[in-house]
């Protein structure tokens, strides 16, 4: 596996541990999730809603300790890697006490060497996957 490969599984799983004690109420900030997002980030929902860096962020103060969620990261791959950026596909398992979902996961990075992990979220895609895959 080479640097940038790993670079963008740790990013994955770091920025959803982050979500994860943010939605729990376990963290009090989202400076890490607010500073690798691009300003221009947006993020197609399961549900095919486009929402902007700025609606997202609102979204998530609002929901600040409302569930206890696991999500879990698998098979994590890389799509294309260009100078500038990569594509990379994940799968997003969600658990909470009440129920579970999975999600098909597309996020469009771009290189920042001074950001955690040296990447910035540019897009996000998400695409509900079907029960019981």
């Amino acid at each position: 596996m080479d640097d940038l490969t790993a670079a963008a599984i740790t990013e994955i799983q770091e920025l959803h541990v982050e979500f994860e004690q943010w939605f729990g109420g376990e963290s009090d900030s989202l400076d890490r999730v607010e500073s690798v997002l691009l300003n221009t980030f947006t993020m197609v929902t399961p549900n095919g809603e486009t929402v902007a860096r700025n609606d997202l962020i609102e979204g998530l103060k609002e929901a600040h300790g409302a569930v206890e969620l696991t999500i879990e990261i698998k098979n994590t791959t890389v799509r294309w890697e260009g100078a500038d950026g990569m594509l990379v596909s994940y799968e997003e398992w969600q658990t909470t006490p009440d129920n579970s979902n999975a999600r098909q996961s597309t996020v469009l990075f771009e290189h920042d060497w001074g950001a955690p992990n040296g990447l910035k979220w540019a897009h996000v895609h998400e695409t509900w996957m079907p029960e019981g895959s």
